[in-house]
């Protein structure tokens, strides 16, 4: 009698651990991914270059602008550039709080000075600065 107790309770140790054991890697952004964003944030003006790199999860998006380029529009390119990873990568959509990805996204002049530098969770829905 007391095995067919033991039975559902191995069923559901099991269970339990493979809910709780690792995820899956995230899926690694191909060249085409990187460029097809590099190229739309490039279009826009007193962009000078853009770069993005991955590291597991995290996305690092850098771009660089020219000097006369003020916070305000230094954000909007950043989110802009966020959009785009999320178009043109795996996302494939613009779901800011299902995402796959972590975002860290530096905004600088060509000297490197950083206008504005922030960073957006896979489930958050904004940037923190």
């Amino acid at each position: 009698m007391k095995k067919w107790h033991l039975i559902p309770c191995l069923l559901a140790l099991m269970l339990l651990a493979i809910s709780c054991g690792p995820s899956a890697p995230p899926p690694e952004l191909t060249q085409e991914q990187k460029a097809q964003a590099i190229r739309v944030i490039m279009d826009e003006p007193g962009v000078i270059d853009a770069a993005i790199s991955q590291k597991g999860k995290t996305l690092s998006l850098a771009i660089i602008v020219e000097y006369n380029t003020i916070e305000v529009r230094a954000k909007f390119l950043a989110e802009k550039f966020i959009n785009m990873m999320m178009k043109y990568g795996p996302e494939n959509e613009f779901k800011w709080k299902e995402g796959i990805f972590d975002y860290l996204v530096t905004v600088c002049y060509p000297n490197q000075e950083i206008i504005v530098q922030g960073a957006k969770v896979s489930f958050a829905d904004h940037i923190t600065w």
